[in-house]
């Protein structure tokens, strides 16, 4: 079962200004709530598409027990309210209360169907992140910290929040709040390792900027030992095979992502992915390349039978062609003469076009087939 770490007041206080406990932000970024959906999904605390309703201390129990993984563990019910019985999420609630996270409002009553306030929601996050509990009539309020902390970052609340505005803070609670090794650049700012936070400590996920190399449809040309089911991924450190799970990365050869990465002790998993802005992709008609001029950094083309363009690629690029992986230029742009196909660039990162993925093909015509029937 997942512990919270009981850390001192002065680390918080360390890390944060102290600023005013109350903060109107702005509307939901949409690009944020995919992720954080997608994430959240992929780590079975949420389903795909819920309502964006408000959010009711029941759902919060719910959402809270699987973010903290505690949600299946065993234990013996004990009926501590009289008004959950028939609740959807009196597992989480009864879990949530044994473990000493959430009381009653009284008279032997949870109020499921309330709305969870947001200073709560707070506390429970800061304090999930190793921070220790401590007064109100403190310095700084819980609320205070959170948004410090990062925890408010596109989130839209009041005293109360809806559900995708909550699925955004706990993916900032999950992914971008400090927990574990902090490096304190100022009174505000810090960085990560991609393995400070809770993310990894709990669920042995980490953020993952990679390069989809390979998949099994690839594999078969390439005679690669990838099998179905499974992506080649290369990145910074090196190179990784991984189960696609329940994603579509397959479908994504040649793109540079934000990967999430399940490691596990006998192979690794894809929980999901997140599109990156800087994939510029061009693509060109292998048959419209002036073979001619072009070389693997400066590929010449026509458009329309008539104009002709240039564009310039990476001194080194790396190339996929057919599902082989060539790093480092390693490939001779004179392989596809004579082939059908499309040859698209991709930019990973800034600057000029630094993957090119090809998909070519060469025609034969078979002059007489004879049937056998032995």
């Amino acid at each position: 079962m997942f512990k919270i770490r009981k850390r001192t007041l002065s680390l918080l206080l360390a890390l944060i200004m102290i600023l005013p406990v109350y903060t109107s932000f702005s509307a939901e970024d949409a690009s944020k709530f995919k992720n954080a959906e997608n994430l959240l999904a992929g780590l079975g605390i949420i389903r795909k598409g819920e309502a964006d309703i408000t959010v009711t201390r029941a759902k919060f129990a719910d959402v809270f027990t699987k973010t903290l993984n505690i949600y299946n563990r065993d234990y013996v019910p004990s009926n501590p309210f009289a008004d959950t019985a028939d609740s959807e999420y009196y597992e989480a609630i009864e879990i949530l209360h044994e473990s000493n996270y959430v009381n009653g409002v009284g008279d032997n009553n949870f109020a499921p169907e309330k709305p969870m306030r947001v200073e709560y929601i707070a506390r429970l996050y800061v304090c999930a992140l190793g921070l220790e509990m401590y007064p109100e009539s403190g310095n700084i309020s819980f609320t205070a910290a959170a948004n410090n902390l990062g925890l408010f970052k596109n989130v839209s609340y009041t005293e109360e929040i809806t559900l995708h505005n909550l699925l955004i803070m706990t993916y900032n609670l999950l992914v971008e709040a400090p927990v574990g090794k902090m490096k304190i650049k100022d009174e505000v700012s810090y960085t990560l390792d991609k393995k400070d936070n809770l993310l990894y400590e709990i669920f042995k996920v980490v953020k993952e900027t990679g390069t989809v190399t390979e998949n099994s449809v690839s594999g078969i040309w390439s005679g690669s030992t990838v099998s179905d089911g499974y992506v080649k991924i290369k990145m910074n450190n090196g190179t990784l095979v991984a189960l696609e799970g329940n994603t579509d990365i397959s479908g994504q050869l040649g793109r540079t992502l934000n990967i999430y990465i399940e490691y596990g002790d006998d192979e690794n998993r894809v929980i999901c992915y997140e599109e990156r802005s800087d994939n510029d992709t061009l693509k060109i008609n292998i048959a419209d390349i002036d073979f001619d001029n072009s070389t693997l950094d400066k590929i010449v083309y026509t458009i329309n039978e008539t104009n002709t363009r240039s564009v310039s690629v990476a001194s080194f690029p790396s190339v996929i062609f057919n599902g082989v992986y060539y790093d480092n230029g390693m490939f001779d742009l004179n392989t596809l003469k004579d082939s059908e196909g499309t040859l698209t660039l991709i930019k990973s990162g800034g600057g000029n076009y630094d993957i090119i993925s090809v998909i070519a093909y060469t025609d034969y015509f078979v002059g007489n087939v004879e049937y056998y029937n032995g």
